[in-house]
């Protein structure tokens, strides 16, 4: 609470703040929390209030005081105006402002620190001075805390950025309501993934499973872009395009970016020569995927979202320290967490969104693959194992995903022998990851009640007003 509060005033100003928190202070101390609070915000504000430039600095430490008690030890630093050494006596002065003249244009009034000083001392504290005349000041002060639990505290700016993130859903760059794309994928779960991370953007998202599907849909609806698979059974997401092109609808000059998961060297030059206009990577990821829709979206279409610059991420552990936190709390054997944290770009809905696309499609994915290779039609089989490359990689069963990759290298070299050899393996591993994926989904991460109205930021409901009005 009082980081959040800190970081708006000090963002809006320009300055850097920083807090710095010894790993090891108990993890719950017994005191006045109240007061405590207003204390520290106090300092902060005060310090924000008489900083041009530079930075404000929060350093919480402690030492023992007995068996069930420490000296909680807090001091706030900023690179503001200072105070002369003959004005210090003045500092607690209620209403009185040092350099009246020099400070004229700052809001708010003494009051602040002589409150602190009061609240200290009904604590049992008093608050202490330094300060360098146009350097800056330091005010600190000792109180003693109760313990309660003397499990340490442990790396704090991680936790609170994570504390942060962890209930903050996908945040859009724009709105486009009066737009409408087609995503063409024969994997449900990557038609899962576009639909959720565009959700807030508020475009018009149809779906076809395949090819054949895609071109009906077509001829009967005109797109303003189409995200189209590469790998699909029938006709693939080039015999696709190709036979888009070749059709009189109203689609022959939509932008058509193709999806794949063999981005290798060459493969731009490669889907443009097919008549593609641009190709993304799976796995689909958020930021990406907006700016390649922003990309090629005619202008008219969205607006973008314009959030005040304090909103934006300032930590760069948020995805560690909720790797951390799921880890404590499930124990996966065939889940990489960071490699997971990373696809859901730290979002822990996302995150668990993925492992429910993933658990809910599991079954037909895993019966395509049996029966194609019971069939022996491993035409299929390879483009099958290929969606469980992708698939398996978005949540991070990186075994899996690379145990499917040699099975679809086998299938592309009609290397039959190796996909005999391994094709069991596979299945069981399969059926190992989303037995762990089901009881992780039940035990730990339970189906919240999805709402379809969902609360939208302030920026992104005045960006949809702006763009209805297009």
């Amino acid at each position: 609470e009082v980081m959040n509060m800190i970081e708006i005033k000090v963002a809006n100003k320009g300055l850097e703040f920083n807090a710095v928190v010894a790993e090891d202070i108990p993890y719950l101390l017994y005191g006045d929390d109240v007061r405590l609070r207003q204390i520290i915000i106090n300092l902060l504000t005060n310090a924000v209030k008489y900083t041009k430039e530079g930075s404000v600095v929060l350093k919480v430490d402690w030492k023992e005081a007995g068996d069930s008690s420490i000296d909680l030890i807090v001091a706030v630093t900023d690179t503001g105006i200072g105070i002369k050494e003959e004005d210090l006596d003045k500092l607690f002065v209620s209403f009185e402002r040092i350099e009246e003249r020099r400070n004229r244009n700052i809001e708010g009034t003494g009051l602040g620190l002589s409150i602190t000083r009061q609240l200290l001392g009904l604590m049992g504290s008093d608050l202490s001075v330094r300060s360098d005349y146009g350097v800056g000041s330091t005010f600190s002060f000792v109180l003693k805390q109760g313990i309660r639990d003397r499990k340490p505290v442990g790396k704090f700016r991680e936790k609170y950025a994570y504390s942060r993130e962890k209930h903050k859903k996908y945040r859009t760059t724009f709105v486009a309501p009066n737009a409408r794309i087609l995503v063409v994928d024969d994997n449900a779960m990557n038609i899962a993934v576009v639909e959720g991370l565009l959700k807030a953007t508020q475009i018009k998202v149809d779906k076809a499973t395949g090819g054949l599907e895609a071109l009906e849909m077509c001829e009967k609806t005109q797109y303003d872009l189409i995200l189209m698979d590469h790998m699909m059974p029938n006709i693939d997401g080039i015999e696709t395009l190709h036979r888009l092109k070749e059709s009189e609808g109203p689609n022959l000059d939509t932008p058509v970016v193709v999806l794949t998961a063999n981005a290798v060297s060459g493969a731009k030059e490669m889907y443009e020569a097919e008549g593609f206009i641009d190709y993304m990577s799976k796995p689909i990821q958020g930021k990406p995927l907006e700016e390649k829709i922003k990309q090629y979206l005619p202008e008219s279409k969205y607006v973008l979202v314009e959030y005040d610059k304090v909103e934006q991420d300032i930590f760069g552990s948020v995805w560690k320290a909720m790797a951390d936190e799921i880890g404590e709390e499930y124990r996966f054997q065939e889940i990489d967490l960071p490699s997971a944290i990373e696809s859901a770009e730290g979002n822990r809905d996302t995150f668990r969104f993925l492992l429910q696309s993933f658990h809910d499609n599991s079954q037909k994915n895993k019966n395509d693959i049996i029966r194609s290779y019971e069939e022996e039609n491993y035409k299929d089989y390879t483009i099958y194992v290929h969606a469980l490359k992708s698939t398996s990689k978005m949540i991070g069963a990186l075994e899996l995903s690379e145990k499917a990759r040699l099975l679809e290298k086998a299938g592309k070299e009609e290397n039959i022998e190796y996909i005999k050899e391994s094709h069991d393996e596979v299945i069981n591993l399969f059926d190992k990851l989303n037995d762990e994926i089901g009881d992780y989904l039940t035990k730990v991460s339970p189906q919240e009640t999805e709402d379809d109205n969902p609360e939208l930021d302030e920026e992104v409901k005045k960006a949809l007003e702006k763009a209805n009005k297009m």
